[in-house]
């Protein structure tokens, strides 16, 4: 047994239908695949350092290094327990951060940096400088018209830079 279909019944389409199956053509060559988030890859940076000298010179030299720091100020220091918090900035992602990317395309813009000092007493003569920062950006997600449907706070991964800057300018005050 065979099958048959006539010719005439497959190629007679109305013009209405013609429209129709050029649009849906037309939709399927523009259909890609969704932007994916894809976390940073950056390994996190060294930021512990180790200071020759005695913990009170060293917390001293710290205070001096921030007030000469481009916008930052201390939020909070205990002496006691040697933790000193910054007040949260803004820095600009590239040099500081890696937020990840958005398909192909790294995530560039600015991102809030929050920064934690732990300064603590090896020997006499010897002290732990711990810098940490932590740094998040905030995403906008738009639809094909430009309107924002949602936000999101995306975490990034601190490239050092930061770090090794304050580290220096302790040096620069420790050094006489």
């Amino acid at each position: 047994m065979s099958l048959s279909i006539p010719i005439d019944s497959v190629c007679h389409l109305s013009s209405r239908t013609k429209v129709l199956l050029v649009f849906l053509c037309g939709l399927l060559c523009c259909a890609h695949e969704p932007v994916q988030l894809v976390s940073p890859q950056s390994p996190p940076p060294n930021k512990r350092f180790v200071v020759i000298r005695d913990y009170s010179t060293t917390c001293n030299a710290l205070l001096r290094a921030i007030r000469k720091t481009k916008g930052q100020k201390v939020e909070s220091f205990h002496k006691k327990t040697g933790t000193l918090v910054l007040e949260p900035v803004t820095a600009t992602i590239e040099p500081y951060c890696d937020c990840g990317r958005l398909g192909k395309r790294a995530l560039t813009g600015e991102a809030r940096r929050k920064t934690m000092v732990k300064v603590r007493a090896n020997a006499p003569q010897e002290t732990l400088v711990e810098i940490s920062c932590s740094y998040v950006t905030v995403y906008d997600w738009k639809d094909r018209y430009g309107e924002v449907v949602r936000k999101e706070t995306i975490p990034c991964i601190s490239n050092g830079r930061f770090e090794q800057e304050l580290y220096h300018g302790l040096i620069r005050h420790l050094s006489p």
